[in-house]
């Protein structure tokens, strides 16, 4: 776990301090009318596609820097207030970078996005929002009062003789009500987000809810978190 990772800050860029973290989602009404006038006026935007080539290759023979998937995946990218629906893209984790594919089909390189241009995008059912300039999160739950993030890297490895791509997350909540994002490393660092006592309400949702923080595991993390938020706002 990366420690140390922006603690405590608070972020102005992309989110507004004191209001939930997730843009509207676009529904699929959004996402029909605004690829039909794109096509009426000929806006496969030029923007889209301004970047620094990228090469899609990978050092390691058996891993790979990216999220998810070597291969591009279809996404939806906000890029500085405007949605692109259905962009063949990819998140090298290692560098923080997102790419989307190059627009000539003859070749196998993508383009580099600038990052600071890049507002949020949803890869592979995961929506990645950048809070502060390339510091890009990936949101896991969006609650009332606390919501919970992950950053995500991959970190470059020798080994025997070649290069292993090893993915390390770390976990963070948003205080919903003044923008605060917290390094999630235990239950003392829940303390700050409700009045309550963070002791026996883990015993009461471990036992009702069957709930148990466990950074560990992603899923059991996400859980936990859902129902902390429930019962710090009943």
């Amino acid at each position: 776990m990366r420690s140390g990772l922006l603690i405590g800050l608070l972020f102005t860029s992309g989110v507004l301090l004191g209001q939930s973290l997730s843009s509207v989602a676009p529904d699929s009404a959004y996402k029909k009318l605004t690829k039909w006038y794109q096509g009426k006026v000929g806006e496969e935007d030029a923007s889209l596609y301004t970047g620094s080539l990228y090469p899609m290759i990978s050092k390691s023979r058996y891993t790979h820097q990216f999220f998810e998937a070597r291969s591009w995946g279809s996404g939806d990218l906000k890029l500085k207030g405007t949605w692109h629906f259905d962009v063949p893209m990819a998140f090298d984790l290692s560098n923080q970078q997102l790419i989307i594919k190059h627009p000539d089909l003859g070749r196998r390189d993508g383009i580099a996005l600038n990052m600071g241009n890049v507002d949020e995008f949803i890869l592979h059912d995961h929506h990645f929002m950048r809070l502060d300039n390339d510091q890009v999160f990936d949101l896991l739950h969006e609650g009332k009062s606390v919501s919970l993030l992950a950053y995500r890297t991959k970190d470059e490895k020798p080994k025997d003789g070649g290069t292993v791509y090893d993915q390390d997350d770390s976990y963070y909540t948003w205080n919903n009500s003044n923008g605060e994002l917290k390094q999630l490393r235990g239950k003392g660092d829940l303390e700050s987000l409700t009045s309550k006592d963070i002791k026996i309400l883990s015993k009461e949702l471990k036992k009702t809810k069957k709930a148990k923080l466990q950074l560990s595991n992603e899923e059991a993390t996400v859980n936990f978190m859902k129902y902390f938020d429930e019962a710090i706002n009943q």
